[in-house]
């Protein structure tokens, strides 16, 4: 049975006239193979996914050296030992890396990276947060 103050202005598959009833639909029948795997809809190719994952590495790589730059600013504000902890702990917790994800390990393959290669953490990449862990900032103009 609809409810009344539903906000949606359609059916939902699980709402069913009678709960008890063996003709209402299950999230199965709405949500498997055949909705999934149906012909309309385009599969993707390792290139398309690819390029996807190259940005999104891209914006992991910005992230990464925006969180160090804030730090570091941030530790000149701290009062002593606090000022000198943030400078040492100033990667921690920066994300995880996804190795051992088939998808991001079918990705490295496709790149020609090694299986223990990372793609975030490139050697140029590291060299910037190392700079900007000790304060040299490539672009202070940019950043207030």
């Amino acid at each position: 049975m609809k409810d009344q103050n539903s906000s949606f202005p359609w059916d939902l598959p699980w709402e069913a006239e009678d709960p008890e009833s063996d003709e209402r639909t299950s999230i199965n029948e709405c949500h498997g193979e055949d909705v999934h795997g149906a012909p309309w809809e385009p599969t993707l190719t390792i290139d398309e996914v690819s390029h996807l994952l190259d940005q999104m590495i891209m914006d992991i790589q910005h992230l990464e050296l925006e969180v160090i730059r804030a730090r570091y600013k941030l530790s000149f504000f701290l009062e002593p030992p606090y000022d000198e902890y943030l400078r040492m702990e100033i990667f921690s917790s920066m994300g995880s890396r996804y190795g051992g994800d088939p998808v991001y390990d079918k990705y490295l393959s496709y790149c020609g990276l090694s299986e223990y290669a990372d793609a975030i953490d490139t050697p140029f990449h590291l060299k910037r947060k190392w700079r900007l862990a000790k304060g040299f900032d490539d672009y202070p103009d940019y950043y207030p």
